[in-house]
């Protein structure tokens, strides 16, 4: 059975002191084009992470 979607916590695993990496953001290119979503998990408000 194919991942339709990744859940992930932001802070300390997508991003380090509040910036992605690079490999990161190419990492989340790949999932979008490949049609599965990115559920993103975080303890912050929308507007801290905008």
């Amino acid at each position: 059975m194919p991942y339709l979607a990744v859940a992930s916590d932001y802070d300390g695993t997508l991003a380090t002191h509040g910036q992605v990496s690079e490999e990161t953001l190419g990492s989340l290119k790949r999932l979008r084009e490949s049609g599965r979503k990115l559920i993103l998990v975080t303890g912050r408000e929308l507007n801290e992470l905008r």
